[in-house]
């Protein structure tokens, strides 16, 4: 497929809903490619090789295993969209998601300086029912107040 893409120089290349485990890190010889989808699979990561495709501007993940990113999706300065949905990711950070393409590019660019202090810590909170813990957990995931959520 890597081949056949290369050989024609597509600018699209669609793998989404195929089930795929591992995409091989000759998708970066794709230098022309603008837009990939690799969405629905069963990927657990993505291959640095993501890097090399400097052209791109349309990137789709969403649907599979992933739980971080690699640090050379900074380098993909031409990416205007990046879907992430269905993904649970532990980096990039969920309020950084929030805030955009963009922003996510620059804090894998910022890592790739080796630039930017990123701290990992899990957390329990216990106590009684009803006393807002969930309440406490969503403020930290930047979520809204629902008063309707049950406890």
């Amino acid at each position: 497929m890597i081949k056949k893409a290369k050989s024609t120089g597509t600018g699209f290349l669609d793998l989404s809903g195929n089930q795929l485990k591992e995409i091989p890190k000759e998708i970066g010889h794709l230098v022309n490619l603008t837009s990939l989808d690799l969405s629905q699979n069963q990927l657990a990561e993505i291959p640095k090789e993501i890097g090399h495709l400097v052209n791109l501007t349309s990137l789709y993940l969403s649907g599979n295993r992933l739980k971080e990113l690699p640090n050379e999706m900074g380098l993909l300065k031409n990416l205007d969209e990046l879907n992430l949905g269905n993904l649970d990711l532990v980096s990039p950070p969920k309020s950084l998601i929030n805030q955009g393409t963009k922003a996510i590019i620059g804090y894998y660019a910022a890592l790739l300086k080796e630039r930017v202090n990123t701290w990992t810590c899990k957390m329990v909170i216990v106590g009684e029912g009803k006393t807002g813990k969930s309440c406490f957990l969503d403020s930290l995931e930047n979520k809204d107040f629902d008063a309707t959520k049950p406890t």
